[in-house]
């Protein structure tokens, strides 16, 4: 059931239906059918709605639950607040802080880094 959700939850992020997908992953956290990719699936639907004070919340609710959220997430996080409301770069690069210090080291993780600071103008400390 959890992976249907996760399918069924990407979709409707990409559908834009972050209103939906939010539910449908709190009908699964009722049914403690949470997975880490249904999490990141609705991390997605947040962020491609562009709801980034929603995606950080979501994930600092998920993380006091124990729910270790993986390098995909941080990605997602750290695009939420990128291009969320206002720019929220320095956000986005404090996530990307934190990602690097639990251990992510991709390139998803570099690039969001980079990208924070080219939003906010600061594109030669990335050099």
């Amino acid at each position: 059931k959890g992976e249907e959700s996760a399918m069924l939850i990407a979709s409707l992020g990409r559908g834009q239906l972050w209103q939906r997908a939010l539910s449908l992953f709190r009908d699964a956290e009722a049914r403690h059918d949470v997975l880490l990719r249904t999490a990141t699936a609705t991390l997605n639907a947040c962020r491609r709605a562009r709801q980034w004070e929603l995606a950080l919340s979501l994930a600092t609710e998920l993380d006091g639950k124990g729910l270790e959220l993986d390098e995909i997430a941080f990605s997602m996080l750290a695009a939420a607040a990128r291009r969320g409301g206002g720019g929220q770069w320095e956000l986005s690069l404090a996530v990307c802080e934190e990602g690097r210090r639990r251990g992510f080291s991709s390139v998803a993780m570099a690039g969001e880094a980079v990208a924070s600071l080219g939003f906010g103008g600061h594109w030669t400390q990335s050099l």
